[in-house]
């Protein structure tokens, strides 16, 4: 919700919040307004969603990820299987482990029982 507040005229950031909403929260009204906000402003591709990303950086990473250093916020990049590709430092600071130790690993380290268990089916849903 803090990426849909810093970029509120992304269309698709307000397509995939939609798709939370519906998917994973079961809230169908919320849902519906986040898509009709992102039919009013379209797909622009402005914000993080539209970014081209550049796979030409370290170990396959794409240039603008490689280079993050994120202190305060805890963010965390997966692909479409739930392995954490990058980590900030403020998910280093949050968890106490090195970037090493988690990237490569399935983003369900970082979360407690049941929620690890059951997140592998969630993204199966969602992507």
């Amino acid at each position: 919700k803090k990426v849909l507040e810093r970029y509120p005229r992304s269309g698709k950031l307000l397509r995939c919040y939609g798709s939370f909403l519906e998917n994973v929260r079961n809230d169908f009204k919320g849902a519906q307004r986040s898509y009709n906000e992102a039919v009013k402003q379209g797909s622009s591709g402005d914000g993080l969603l539209g970014m081209d990303f550049n796979f030409t950086g370290q170990a396959g990473k794409p240039d603008m990820l490689a280079s993050m250093n994120i202190n305060e916020d805890a963010v965390v990049i997966i692909n479409a299987e739930g392995t954490l590709l990058m980590v900030s430092q403020g998910v280093q600071a949050l968890y106490g482990w090195s970037k090493s130790e988690l990237e490569g690993q399935n983003v369900s380290v970082l979360m407690p029982p049941p929620f690890n268990q059951r997140h592998q089916g969630y993204l199966q849903k969602y992507v």
